[in-house]
């Protein structure tokens, strides 16, 4: 009987101590979010007043298209329609304020994405500020626990600066209300960029990376049947892995380590422990009493690092490709041709519309005379005459039969603007960098029209067109899908505060600029730094957001043309760029390449042992370089 009392005891003791221990954890994880908690709550809570605000969502003229594509379950033959899956997933519950809210509930998460990476890299990068010295001792009372518990906030406070501007920024705001695709589209873009930035455990297997690739390549190709300027990213990304060259030595180093027979233990020191603990952790946690032998050395490790960076960029490729084939499939069921639109070209003939000179497009040829611009634009209030070349009464398709999306458009449209192009490549680039610099104007001007440019703000009254006959269409096919939550509704004093909330908490675009001066010098200076691989990578880890910020605020401008709209989803990119520059690299501690004596060895071991211990314990025991 006591032996079964004692082990019942001991049991239960155990239990108690599970117990406590996840308690511990715990509240040590509501005390590092803390702040974030308060800023996510009023993040939600302020989408909770513009919903009920503008109960109903706000349409532009190409939200009839998605909708009707989710009611027939077909693909435009104008645009990618993956935003048309979203709403056909979302169709049972017959609201519209369901839609307002999962695209809601896509902007809160994205700027979750913005902290969490953010903070968890912050968290890798800072050990040594965070901890207290030996001989502050570690106790919670002592100057040291004090110091490290208020230091420990600082990863925190850089997260939550780096998310605040995603998540209160009013025109993101506005976006989340528009029955469009941008806000899934930024959300996918982003989420794939987290997915390759978020830095794995150590003990990774080559395997689960290749995983994580191939999750990045889904996301990305499902950003690419959202909107058109997702085909491009997946260059993007393969340009900021080979900066990186993780990929390789990561692969190919698991696989080595299967085959090349049993290697020394590795030997993690925890990331926020003294620094004679993390002194022999090196590059990548392997200390000098427990390195592992070079996987990738000589011939045959630049070999393997090669072989290794090829896989993954298949993987990444191969992954990116399966959804846009089958969305392809699904195009060419429906429209007899394999592709995601039947008049894509045209939108790059409206780009050479404000330079093409007809001259020499027609010295070429001839036939294309037809489709010469009317420059400038005789309406007022169209100050793009990408706009006025495409539907506007002076658009030349208008001289076509069908018009701007009839048979005989796409092909003419792409044999003028790629002569265009060729012809006058320099023209082509002094108007796309025009128009991206109009990115970080101050303010905005009325482009491409007044009425477009006015679609970005949340309204004051009721638009009446709704209910009148060119409108019979759209109303027809919002009742089908929303019922009375199609009808536009303004709740005031809600929609009021919002209105106000807008025209007031935005990030303009010299704020922009800033964020993006401030990622790309953090990239440059660790990529020319020489001699530190470990800097490189850090340098590419700020450089694949930067990179995709960038392209999609040019991709639009250089295939259509520039809309306000088109820079929110680069926003978020931007911001966690210039997070992670400002975050210090890790440089390699000088004493763990000094030599030790035996005497001082033995007196460390102990404290290296608990300190082992610690790291297994710790929750942030994370490779301090990202991008897998």
């Amino acid at each position: 009987m006591d032996g079964k009392t004692t082990a019942r005891s001991s049991a239960g003791a155990s239990a108690g101590a599970a117990v406590r221990a996840w308690a511990n954890a715990g509240g040590r994880w509501v005390w590092r979010h803390a702040l974030f908690a308060v800023v996510l709550a009023g993040a939600i809570a302020l989408r909770a007043l513009a919903i009920a605000g503008h109960p109903s969502v706000l349409w532009t003229g190409d939200s009839i298209v998605y909708l009707n594509g989710s009611l027939t379950l077909a693909p435009s033959p104008n645009r990618p329609s993956g935003y048309s899956l979203l709403l056909w997933a979302l169709r049972p519950f017959h609201s519209f304020t369901a839609v307002l809210t999962v695209q809601a509930a896509l902007g809160v998460l994205t700027g979750v994405m913005v902290y969490a990476l953010v903070w968890r890299t912050a968290r890798t990068r800072w050990p040594r500020p965070l901890a207290p010295s030996p001989s502050e001792g570690r106790s919670p009372e002592g100057a040291g626990g004090v110091r490290a518990r208020v230091l420990g906030w600082l990863p925190a406070c850089l997260a939550v600066v780096a998310a605040v501007p995603v998540l209160f920024d009013g025109n993101q705001l506005l976006l989340e209300h528009l029955l469009l695709s941008d806000e899934l589209f930024g959300f996918l873009v982003m989420a794939a960029v987290a997915v390759l930035l978020w830095p794995p455990v150590r003990s990774a297997s080559g395997g689960r990376l290749l995983v994580r690739v191939g999750v990045a390549g889904v996301l990305l190709g499902c950003a690419a049947v959202t909107r058109m300027a997702g085909v491009p990213l997946i260059a993007v990304v393969l340009v900021a892995m080979a900066v990186y060259g993780r990929p390789g030595r990561r692969l190919f180093t698991r696989t080595a380590q299967r085959t090349d027979g049993p290697l020394d233990t590795p030997v993690h020191a925890p990331l926020d422990g003294p620094a004679h603990l993390r002194s022999n952790a090196g590059v990548g946690g392997l200390g000098e009493s427990g390195r592992r032998r070079s996987a990738g050395s000589g011939a045959s490790g630049r070999v393997g690092r090669w072989a290794g960076a090829l896989v993954g960029a298949a993987v990444l490729v191969g992954a990116f490709v399966m959804p846009v084939v089958a969305y392809m499939g699904w195009f060419r069921a429906n429209h007899g041709e394999f592709g995601m639109s039947k008049h894509g070209a045209v939108w790059l003939y409206g780009r050479t519309a404000s330079f093409a000179d007809c001259a020499q497009v027609t010295e070429r040829h001839p036939d294309l005379a037809v489709l010469c611009p009317r420059r400038p634009p005789s309406d007022p209030r169209v100050t793009s005459p990408v706009y006025a070349a495409m539907y506007t009464p002076d658009s030349p398709f208008r001289r076509l039969p069908g018009g701007i999306y009839g048979p005989h458009s796409n092909a003419p449209a792409e044999r003028f603007a790629w002569t265009a192009i060729t012809a006058q490549p320099l023209d082509y680039a002094r108007v796309v960098i025009k128009d991206t610099l109009k990115t970080f104007a101050p303010g905005r001007s009325p482009y491409p029209t007044t009425w477009t440019e006015a679609q970005l703000h949340f309204p004051a009254v009721v638009n009446r067109a709704f209910d009148k006959p060119p409108a019979a269409r759209q109303k027809r096919l919002a009742l089908i899908y929303g019922g009375d939550t199609a009808r536009p509704r303004i709740v005031n004093p809600y929609a009021r505060w919002i209105r106000h909330y807008q025209a007031h908490w935005y990030v303009p675009g010299p704020a922009l600029a800033v964020l993006l001066g401030i990622g790309l010098a953090g990239a440059a200076v660790r990529l020319l730094r020489r001699g530190e691989r470990r800097s490189r990578t850090e340098g590419a880890a700020i450089l694949l957001p930067w990179l995709t910020a960038a392209a999609l605020l040019v991709i639009p401008v250089a295939t259509a043309d520039f809309d306000y709209r088109y820079v929110l989803p680069a926003l978020p990119l931007a911001c966690l760029a210039a997070a992670l520059a400002v975050i210090p690299g890790r440089r390699p501690d000088p004493a763990a390449s000094a030599p030790q004596s035996p005497a001082v060895r033995a007196e460390r071991a102990p404290q290296r042992a608990d300190g082992i211990a610690a790291a297994h314990r710790a929750d942030d025991i994370a490779d301090p370089d990202p991008l897998v």
